[in-house]
């Protein structure tokens, strides 16, 4: 899956894609703990 080439080397490549990774699934499961507090209780006005 190399639609462009990136020059930098490997071990930093797989770092870039585990930092991403890490923050994919923060998200998520950021999204599903806000979207499970809104079920469990009224969501306090802002």
């Amino acid at each position: 899956m190399r639609t462009h080439k990136i020059s930098i080397r490997p071990g930093q490549r797989n770092q870039v894609v585990g930092t991403y990774c890490i923050r994919n699934i923060l998200a998520t499961t950021t999204t599903w703990i806000r979207t499970l507090e809104k079920a469990t209780k009224p969501s306090p006005p802002t």
